[in-house]
């Protein structure tokens, strides 16, 4: 099987922080949220978030995992909504117990969530966010993200 661009990149990212993260690694599975539009406006980039998730996981816990330890994936639907995701990131934490939280389509997503994990000494990978505000005058340690900013967008030569 072939596998994609996207999800090797997902794989590379999703790996490298677990590993920066100095998580303590307690239990059979490492716990980590997708906070994530299920519906909403963005549900169809919510899906795709989904299934390139499944085929990350399913390929890093095909290969026995990161440290020996198995990847378990906790879901929120956050309707591209900031607050909701701001909860859902609390919960995904507090209650289940998520090591990093990832997932979402807008930049006000991100920045509600990378608060809301910052609080908690978590990382939240914002997994579409162009605004600059993410990782500019919004940004933290404990938030990132691998999507093009709006200044690349703004200065590329390329015919989006």
């Amino acid at each position: 099987m072939k596998i994609s661009f996207e999800v090797k990149k997902f794989l590379f990212i999703l790996a490298g922080l677990l590993f920066i993260s100095k998580m303590v690694f307690a239990g059979e599975y490492i716990k980590i949220g997708l906070n994530y539009p299920e519906t909403g406006p963005y549900s169809v980039q919510g899906l795709a978030q989904l299934r390139a998730t499944e085929m990350g996981v399913e390929e890093i816990n095909g290969s026995d995992g990161i440290l020996g330890k198995k990847i378990q994936v906790v879901r929120r639907d956050s309707k591209s909504d900031a607050l909701l995701s701001k909860k859902n990131v609390e919960d995904l934490i507090d209650n289940e117990g998520c090591e990093m939280i990832f997932g979402g389509v807008s930049s006000g997503v991100a920045i509600a969530s990378g608060k809301a994990a910052k609080s908690r000494g978590k990382i939240c990978f914002g997994a579409v966010t162009a605004s600059n505000a993410t990782t500019g005058i919004e940004g933290h340690k404990y938030i990132f993200r691998e999507y093009y900013s709006d200044w690349m967008i703004s200065n590329s030569n390329y015919d989006f």
